[in-house]
């Protein structure tokens, strides 16, 4: 990229490959649910494990 100083280009590069904000939240939304998933799952193994239900 000739005529643009070290600064200016590296700005092009992260912009280049960041994540849109909505992208960012999108994923940051689907990261959450899947962790309260894996929280209510494992609760309710060991709901039925103190509970001596069979399968947990």
């Amino acid at each position: 990229m000739p005529g643009k100083n070290k600064t200016t280009r590296d700005k092009e590069r992260r912009e280049a490959t960041m994540l849109s904000k909505a992208i960012q939240d999108a994923i940051n939304q689907q990261i959450n649910a899947d962790i309260s998933s894996a929280y209510l799952y494992l609760s309710m193994s060991a709901y039925c494990a103190a509970t001596n239900r069979v399968g947990s």
